[in-house]
């Protein structure tokens, strides 16, 4: 009985840190589509290269322009050790 209730208090612990985990890695993403689509608001010709902290991160975006889109690829470095990667978000924007 002791073996079977130290497996699940094991097995609860790891679960609450891949829910932290995945918490984390929403709010970073959220966070940096949060900051592509207030880029969506300005016209095509403002839009540029930028940064931006955030409270999941600093966010870098760069546009790739042509004459009738601009193409947007924001990136997340995360603050929190939680998240193991970059967080990209690219869109495609038509420009009027």
């Amino acid at each position: 009985m002791a073996i079977a209730a130290l497996g699940v208090a094991s097995s609860t612990t790891y679960v609450a840190r891949l829910g932290a985990t995945a918490q984390a890695v929403a709010r970073a993403t959220r966070a940096a589509a949060q900051v592509v689509d207030s880029l969506r608001a300005l016209p095509c010709t403002t839009l540029g290269s930028g940064a931006v902290a955030t409270a999941s991160g600093g966010v870098r975006w760069t546009t790739t322009s042509t004459p009738v889109t601009r193409a947007v690829r924001a990136v997340l470095t995360p603050a929190s050790p939680r998240v193991p990667n970059a967080i990209v978000e690219e869109v495609l924007l038509p420009c009027e």
